[in-house]
């Protein structure tokens, strides 16, 4: 299923550490198919790491930005190695005290190798939506997700939305008067 490119916009700041009940043509593994080795929490149905769509944002984050009515936060109990990489940033991303989607970058090739195998192993396949890259994508009615790699570049990026809270939030912009 293809992430719409408005939704994505407003997220371009944002990420992954466990998802499930992100479709793609074949279902994801089950929890305990993924390796061992994953320094992440188990997968949340209908959120990510471990935090629901909707919910506020837990006790133990710290405020980093805020912009309006969108607050960025970081967890600093995440882990930051993944098997084979590093991530070099992980940041959750609340819409009126509510947790609209996440983005977990890295900034070297073998670390974003690492990444896309790591959504793969914990999500499932996903859908190849361009070779140049590459990018991919997953996704149900609850969450969109994507990987991407800009081509030439050895960072990449996993961007998760809630796409109810995502819609509010848009709904508000369009409603807001211009500037």
């Amino acid at each position: 299923m293809r992430i719409e490119r408005s939704v994505l916009a407003v997220f371009t700041l944002l990420v992954f550490v466990g998802l499930t009940g992100c479709g793609s043509r074949q279902p994801p593994p089950k929890e305990t198919e993924a390796p061992a080795a994953l320094p992440f929490a188990p997968p949340s149905q209908g959120g990510f790491g471990g935090i629901a769509c909707g919910a506020p944002p837990e006790p133990n984050m710290k405020l980093v930005r805020t912009a309006g009515d969108v607050t960025f936060y970081t967890r600093p109990s995440d882990p930051t190695q993944l098997p084979g990489g590093q991530l070099s940033g992980e940041t959750y991303r609340f819409y009126n005290n509510q947790f609209e989607g996440a983005m977990l970058q890295t900034s070297d090739a073998n670390s974003s190798a690492a990444l896309l195998v790591h959504m793969r192993n914990v999500v499932g396949p996903g859908q190849l939506i361009s070779p140049i890259g590459p990018k991919y994508s997953w996704g149900d009615s609850n969450l969109s997700v994507e990987y991407d790699r800009e081509a030439g570049s050895p960072a990449s990026a996993v961007v998760v939305g809630c796409r109810k809270v995502q819609a509010r939030h848009q709904a508000a912009v369009r409603a807001a008067p211009q500037h």
